[in-house]
């Protein structure tokens, strides 16, 4: 599944890493010389629209 949100509306969703185990997501620095480092393996997440009034405004 590709997810795509634009800049503007992104300020109204939460992501959340669902991480069971408890550990770090890892970089994967074969990566780091084209400047993005994406994680190593797949990582679960979360996506939800925030309620009305909570956050922080920008």
């Amino acid at each position: 599944m590709v997810v795509v949100v634009s800049g503007g509306r992104i300020q109204s969703y939460e992501i959340e890493l669902v991480r069971e185990d408890g550990e770090e997501v890892e970089p994967d620095l074969r990566w780091f010389p084209l400047g993005g480092l994406p994680p190593v393996g797949k990582v679960p997440f979360r996506i939800r629209r925030k309620r009305a009034g909570s956050g922080m405004s920008y």
